[in-house]
């Protein structure tokens, strides 16, 4: 097994004993390197992809939408490109970064009063029985 990572200034490894791990943006690059890690070629990723897909289609079906997802993955479907890390046998991890608590919005309920709340809620009802008794 090829134990080094696409030589890429976005990716760091990680080599445990039964697996390469490593990390990169995702990109068009990312995903070709690890087609060519596999020596695979997209008729085979389209094979992979088919498979995963649980569909009797043949790989050509899927070969051209694979090409251009390659090409440039910004013109591709979240979907199909999650398809393609997972036929690559990879998976897509987000890892979210927290923020300063004054960078966050605040929801129009935090500054309302479960009080206030309670008496907006008996004014909206009381409007609605109104117009359903002039009806």
């Amino acid at each position: 097994m090829n134990n080094q990572a696409p030589n890429n200034e976005k990716t760091s490894e990680i080599i445990t004993e039964e697996t390469l791990t490593y990390e990169s943006e995702i990109s068009s690059e990312a995903l070709i390197d690890r087609l060519h890690e596999l020596r695979w070629s997209v008729y085979r990723l389209a094979k992979e992809h088919a498979a995963n897909l649980g569909t009797n289609n043949p790989a050509t079906r899927y070969h051209s939408t694979l090409t251009k997802a390659l090409a440039d993955i910004n013109k591709s479907s979240l979907g199909t490109i999650k398809s393609i890390v997972h036929a690559l046998k990879g998976e897509i991890i987000i890892v979210w970064h927290d923020i300063p608590e004054e960078e966050k919005g605040k929801h129009n309920n935090d500054k309302v009063s479960p009080e206030e709340r309670l008496e907006k809620l008996e004014f909206m009802l009381t409007q609605v029985l109104q117009k359903l008794g002039k009806s």
